[in-house]
C-alpha cells in the first residue's frame, strides 16, 4: 500500500474525531499570496482602518485591500491564477474562493492570467465602469482612469464578456481593446492587436518565470506560492514520502520560527515566515526530519489541496505554568510531520477535515497524536518545540529572538492541542507590520458587479454585525449589483470599433490608449514578443447552410444597417474609389470647430470658421454623387460595411 493510498486510516480517524458541528461554515480552500512587488504598495487588512506596508508571505483574503503607487507594480497568486498590477492602481479583494474570484478595480492597471481548470472557474473584476469576467482561461487587461470616467479592456486570450449598468452585455475578441466611457458601455476607441507596452512585457516576463518553473512538477497548481521555491532549495526523491524540497538554510534551522503570528480572518492565528519562499511550506503539506535535514513534503501532485493557516500542532493550549518560562505564560508549537492530522482551531465540517488533510497520508502508528491526542516529547526532531511568552505571540513579534527552552526532560508527554486558547487584540491584525499613510488616489466611485460581494470578517477584537446586517465593505468605496443576463437582460452583443484613429486624441480632449500612455509615443508599433498569448487566428468559417442566418462577425453591420438598393452595383475589384459624397453641416457649429481643431462642413460662411480670423483653404469639395440615387457604401469611404459611429454622425470624424 503507497504513502497516500491509505484513505481507509484517514476516515477512520477523522470520524472517530469528529467534534466541530456538521453544518459549521468552513473558510475557503484557496488564498492570495502577494509573491513579487517593486514600491512602497500598501495593504490595508480586512477588519482593520490602518493601512500597513505590504509584506510579501502575508495571505491576501476576502475584505483585504492594495495600493500599488505610482512607479511600482506587484503581483498576486492565488492557486493557478496570476493578478498583475500596474503603478497607480488600488485593488479590492471581494470574493476568493475555489471556483469565484471577484476584485475590484477602482483606479490604475490589473492584467489576469487565468489558466483552465474547469468551466466552473469564474473570474470578474469590478471596475467603476463595468464588470468584466473571464469564462475560462485567458489573458486580459483592464486600465481604469477615474478623472476621464473610462475603462479599457485589452483581451490577449480566452473569452471575456463585460456587463455595464441598464445595458447588453457586450463580448470582447481575442486581440481587440476597447475603451467604455460611463456605465452604459459606450463605446469611445477601439483598436486590434495593439502594441505592447513596458507593463505588457513585464507580464511577459513573469508568465515565462511561471512556465518554466521546476517546482510545478512535483506540486499542485493550487499549491498557492510554489514558484518561489526554485532559487531556494532542492528536490530529491525519497523512498517513504515521494519528492521531497530541501530548503537553502543555515544549521540549526527550525520551521515556523522565522517569522511572527498573526490575526487574519477567517482562519485566525495565522504564521507568517520572513524567508522570502516562505508561503507554500507552511501553508500545505508537513515537514519531516530527514538525515540530520528538515524536508518539506507537499503530497501527490494530482490532489488539490487546500490552504491551512498553519500546519502545526499546539502543546497545552497555549499556556503553562511559572516554573516552566520564567514565570510567563508561554505558547507552545511545533510543525506536523507525515501521517500526523491537522485539526483546525476554526471550525469546518467532516468533508472538510477530509479535504485538508487529503496532502498527508494518515498513519496508524500516530495513534497516540491521532487519538489521544499526546506526543511523546522523545519522538520530536531536535529543537522542533518553539516557545515564546504569550505577548509575544499575541502582538505578532519575531519569534525567533523571544525564543524560550523548555525542560522536556521532566515530561513524560504532552497534550495536544488544536489553538492557542489566546484571545487577539488590535495588535493582532497587523502583527509586525509598519503602518503608512492612507494613499491619495482618484475620486471614490461604486463599482459595477454581477453579483453582491461576500461581506468582509469583522474584527475580532470588536463585536461584530448581527445577523441580518448590512454587508460592510470599506470606507468610501461601495458596489452597485448591475442586472445579470439570468434577469432578463438581451442576449449579448459584439463590441463592434467605431473607428480606428479617434479626432478627439489628436485634438488632446480624451488620454490616449493604455500603451500610448505608457511608451510615450502614440502609435508606436512594436512587435509581439514570445510569451504573450497572441490572437487567435480561426480558419474561414464555412459557408452556412441555405435559409440559415449567419453569426455576425465582430465587424459586420449593424442589425439596423440598411444596405444600398439592388439597382446601385458596388464597385468592382480594380476600379478607381467613387467620388466621396458632402455630409451636409450641423445646424449648430460643433465644439471642436469653434475651436478652429476641425475644418468647417463645405457651405459654411468663412467668417465662422475661427473666430477673429479668416479661415484656412482646405481644397476643393468633393464631387457631389448623382441626383436620384444613395451614396454606396464605397462612396461612404469605407472598405468594409459598418455603422456610423457617434463622432461620424455629429461631424467630428470622416
Amino acid at each position: 500500500m503507497g504513502p497516500f493510498a491509505r484513505t481507509s486510516s484517514l476516515l477512520a480517524v477523522v470520524f472517530a474525531c469528529m467534534v466541530p458541528a456538521a453544518h459549521a461554515q468552513e473558510p475557503p480552500a484557496i488564498v492570495a499570496r502577494l509573491d513579487n512587488f517593486v514600491g512602497q504598495v500598501s495593504l490595508l487588512p480586512a477588519g482593520s482602518e490602518t493601512w500597513i506596508a505590504a509584506s510579501l508571505n502575508r495571505p491576501i483574503s476576502l475584505g483585504d485591500r492594495l495600493w500599488v503607487p505610482e512607479g511600482g507594480r506587484a503581483e498576486i497568486l492565488a492557486g493557478p491564477d496570476a493578478v498583475r498590477i500596474g503603478p497607480g492602481s488600488e485593488l479590492g479583494v471581494l470574493d476568493l474562493q475555489e471556483r469565484d474570484m471577484q476584485l475590484s478595480l477602482s483606479q490604475g492597471t490589473v492584467e489576469l492570467h487565468v489558466r483552465d481548470f474547469g468551466s466552473q472557474h469564474r473570474v470578474e473584476v469590478d471596475t467603476p465602469n463595468l464588470a468584466l469576467q473571464l469564462e475560462g482561461a485567458g489573458d486580459a487587461r483592464l486600465d481604469v482612469d477615474p478623472f476621464a470616467d473610462t475603462t479599457t479592456v485589452t483581451l490577449h486570450d480566452g473569452q471575456a464578456v463585460v456587463f455595464g449598468d441598464a445595458a447588453a452585455p457586450a463580448s470582447v475578441q481575442i486581440g481587440q481593446q476597447v475603451r467604455f466611457a460611463g456605465r452604459d458601455l459606450t463605446v469611445i476607441a477601439a483598436e486590434n492587436d495593439p502594441p505592447l507596452d513596458a507593463f505588457d512585457h513585464w507580464v511577459v516576463e513573469r508568465n515565462r518565470r511561471e512556465d518554466a518553473s521546476i517546482s510545478a512538477r512535483y506540486v499542485s497548481p493550487w499549491v498557492t506560492g510554489y514558484e518561489g521555491l526554485d532559487d531556494w532549495g532542492t528536490w530529491q526523491d525519497n523512498t517513504a514520502f515521494g519528492a521531497v524540497w530541501f530548503p537553502r538554510v543555515p544549521t540549526g534551522w527550525v520551521p515556523y520560527r522565522d517569522g511572527h503570528w498573526a490575526w487574519i480572518a477567517p482562519w485566525g492565528w495565522t504564521w507568517i515566515a520572513d524567508e522570502p519562499w516562505g508561503f507554500a511550506p507552511f501553508h500545505y503539506g508537513r515537514w519531516a526530519w530527514i538525515a540530520g535535514s528538515w524536508a518539506w513534503v507537499p503530497g501527490p501532485v494530482a490532489v488539490r489541496p487546500v490552504y491551512a493557516p498553519a500546519l502545526v500542532a499546539f502543546i497545552g493550549g497555549g499556556s503553562f505554568t511559572a516554573d516552566m518560562v520564567n514565570a510567563s505564560a508561554a505558547v507552545a508549537w511545533f510543525p506536523l510531520a507525515p501521517g500526523q492530522l491537522y485539526r483546525p482551531p476554526y471550525a469546518y465540517t467532516p468533508a472538510y477535515l477530509v479535504a485538508v488533510n487529503r496532502c498527508t497520508a494518515i498513519r496508524r502508528d500516530d495513534e497516540d497524536f491521532n487519538v489521544r491526542r499526546t506526543v511523546t516529547p522523545g519522538r520530536l526532531p531536535p529543537q522542533a518545540l518553539t516557545v515564546v511568552p504569550r505577548d509575544v505571540f499575541v502582538r505578532g513579534q519575531p519569534v525567533r529572538r523571544a525564543t524560550r527552552p523548555l525542560p522536556l526532560a521532566r515530561m513524560q508527554s504532552l497534550s495536544v492541542a488544536d489553538g492557542p486558547q489566546v484571545r487577539p487584540q488590535a495588535e493582532s491584525v497587523l502583527g509586525q507590520a509598519r503602518p503608512v499613510p492612507a494613499p491619495r488616489g482618484g475620486p471614490q466611485r461604486p463599482v459595477l458587479a454581477t453579483r453582491q460581494p461576500v461581506p468582509p470578517p469583522a474584527p475580532p477584537y470588536a463585536p461584530g454585525p448581527g445577523a441580518g446586517a448590512a454587508p460592510r465593505l470599506w470606507p468610501g468605496h461601495a458596489v452597485r449589483v448591475v442586472p445579470h443576463p439570468s434577469e432578463g437582460y438581451p442576449a449579448r452583443r459584439r463590441v463592434a470599433p467605431p473607428t480606428t484613429v479617434m479626432p478627439l486624441e489628436r485634438a488632446g480632449m480624451v488620454s490616449p490608449m493604455p500603451h500610448d500612455r505608457a511608451l510615450g509615443q502614440p502609435g508606436l508599433s512594436q512587435p509581439r514578443p514570445p510569451g504573450m498569448r497572441p490572437p487567435a487566428r480561426s480558419n474561414p468559417s464555412p459557408r452556412p447552410a441555405p435559409g440559415a442566418t449567419p453569426e455576425r462577425g465582430p465587424y459586420s453591420p449593424h442589425p439596423g444597417f440598411s444596405p444600398p438598393p439592388p439597382d446601385q452595383p458596388h464597385r468592382q475589384q480594380g476600379q478607381p474609389p467613387l467620388p466621396r459624397p458632402v455630409v451636409e453641416p450641423p445646424r449648430t457649429l460643433m465644439p471642436l470647430e469653434r475651436a478652429g481643431m476641425l475644418p468647417p462642413p463645405q457651405g459654411v460662411p468663412r467668417s465662422i470658421e475661427r473666430p477673429g480670423g479668416a479661415g484656412l483653404d482646405h481644397g476643393s469639395p468633393p464631387e457631389r454623387p448623382a441626383q436620384g440615387r444613395r451614396a454606396t457604401t464605397h462612396e461612404r469611404g469605407s472598405d468594409r460595411p459598418s455603422t456610423a459611429n457617434p463622432l461620424q454622425r455629429a461631424n467630428m470624424a470622416p
